[in-house]
């Protein structure tokens, strides 16, 4: 086995002992918890009746409850012992680090094996690095960017904490646990790709692989979706500067009014902005790998009001009963559903919602729910539009030098009868002429939705989960590297986070 197997199974081994460490300190939280809620009930008891009525009561709930509890103990022993004797199945590697299926190389350049190795690692794979090697100027001029959020009285004081944490972190000795071949290869990597600057290294749309391709490919791939016109157009103008300043203006006039404090209006209007960037996402899913456009809007010009305008509305507009968070609790809401007869499951998608949205339908939209934010939102309706409008003009972005301007301002699933499929994609489509809607029937009684594949049996709703074939598997790599990276401050929280995925999603 290879040096970078070896580093392989010994996270995905550390993994698995934090999600059980993490199973058994929950366990025992709700062991202590009901013991407590036990114990207090059995003093109500013994205050409220005589001591003959107590025991006698007592007695008879324990010969009531012996059987059950002993049949549990029984069954956990059992299961105990079934996983002892499964140890080696359960520290095997779930997946093959090795897998050609992570790397989709759509360049004409050949790419060295140990390349390869490291690319399959992914953007979030634990890299071990050392503590003086920290970014020290980029942390400090980050730290600075943000620190007109917090109090004048305040930024000296948060100015030495800062000092101190990245002293503290640079001067404290740390074991690095670092695979020398590993290093070494990384090492190569970066040579490779200075090597060849003509290459990108990109995140697949979906699938999680990575994607190699040629900057002109990725070019004109990107330029072919900018080339519509019903979504995208050319400009000659920059709209940075002005939008800087008509945040400004608003924020102060908000300020003005009592609306907000001094300290919101300092983190809403920033200052030294960039347009928005766009990049794409190989769709490598789909025939001739298109890409998906992607706009970034950090430390553009919007980027804090867009946030305060999305807490304020999102979080205080009471959503629709049809609204699915995500996959699990698509799950939980459609099990054990039974169909009426004759129905089937139909999914529909919107073609480009995100660049066919219009403007007038999103701000009548914002104005026939001011009854769920007048009371909740700090500025008055005419003054949230105004924020609204500000928003929609920075739909601009830049690319290869280019201003585009994005002419803009998904997915649905439910159950028809067979022969009213074609009406009801009409009646869809009949709302407004920038939304249309595409629509897939469900195929040998399944239909995937989500990361779900919705299973119609004989009318009764049953699920399973759904991958698509370009599924790379690499996630669990990823969630292994978490757990085993020794400078997360989130450590916890993210096995925590992942634990739920991981025991719902990838372990059999």
């Amino acid at each position: 086995m290879s040096k970078s197997r070896t580093v392989y199974s010994q996270n995905v081994y550390k993994f698995q002992r934090s999600i059980l460490n993490l199973e058994i300190s929950d366990a025992h939280v709700t062991i202590v918890k009901y013991q407590n809620i036990l114990l207090s009930l059995e003093n109500d008891i013994l205050i409220e009746l005589p001591v003959e009525v107590s025991k006698k009561f007592f007695d008879t709930q324990y010969l009531k409850l012996e059987p059950a509890f002993n049949a549990y103990k029984t069954a956990n022993i059992n299961k105990l012992a079934n996983l002892i004797n499964n140890k080696k199945r359960l520290n095997s590697n779930p997946i093959d680090p090795t897998s050609e299926n992570w790397i989709v190389n759509l360049s004409n350049t050949d790419i060295p094996v140990n390349v390869i190795d490291v690319l399959k690692m992914g953007p979030k794979y634990g890299i071990p690095f050392k503590n003086n090697c920290i970014p020290t100027n980029k942390l400090i001029s980050d730290f600075e960017s943000k620190i007109s959020c917090i109090p004048s009285n305040s930024r000296n004081t948060a100015r030495q904490d800062f000092t101190n944490t990245i002293k503290k972190f640079i001067n404290t000795p740390a074991p690095l646990h670092a695979d020398k071949n590993v290093l070494h290869e990384i090492k190569e990597t970066k040579i490779f790709q200075n090597n060849n600057q003509d290459l990108l290294f990109l995140k697949a749309d979906k699938g999680n692989k990575t994607v190699v391709m040629n900057k002109l490919m990725y070019e004109d791939k990107m330029l072919q979706q900018l080339s519509n016109n019903n979504s995208y157009n050319v400009v000659r103008y920059d709209l940075t500067c002005t939008l800087q300043q008509e945040v400004k203006k608003l924020t102060t006039d908000w300020f003005k009014s009592k609306f907000i404090s001094d300290q919101l209006r300092r983190q809403i209007a920033k200052t030294d902005c960039l347009p928005p960037r766009a990049y794409g996402l190989p769709k490598i899913h789909k025939p001739d790998t298109p890409v998906r456009i992607i706009v970034s809007f950090t430390d553009s010009p919007t980027i804090n009001l867009a946030r305060f305008l999305s807490k304020c509305i999102g979080n205080n507009i009471i959503p629709p009963l049809s609204r699915i968070r995500d996959s699990f609790a698509l799950v939980n809401a459609i099990r054990d559903l039974r169909l009426p007869a004759d129905h089937i499951l139909v999914s529909l998608d919107v073609v480009s919602l995100f660049t066919n949205v219009p403007q007038d339908l999103a701000i009548n939209a914002v104005k026939q729910r001011w009854h769920q934010l007048v009371d909740k939102i700090p500025v008055p309706l005419n003054e949230l539009l105004k924020a609204l409008h500000i928003c929609f003009k920075a739909a601009i972005f830049k690319f290869n030098h280019n201003i585009y301007a994005q002419t803009y301002v998904d997915d649905i699933i439910t159950a028809v009868p067979s022969h009213k499929v074609a009406e009801m994609l009409s009646v869809f489509n009949s709302f407004h002429p920038r939304l249309q809607f595409t629509s897939e029937l469900e195929s040998n009684h399944q239909i995937s939705f989500l990361d779900v594949l919705i299973i119609n049996d004989n009318q009764l709703i049953k699920t399973d989960w759904f991958h698509k074939a370009t599924w790379s598997q690499r996630l669990l790599l990823e969630m292994c590297n978490i757990v085993a990276h020794p400078n997360s401050v989130n450590r916890k929280q993210d096995i925590e986070h992942l634990s739920n995925i991981y025991t719902s999603v990838i372990r059999p």
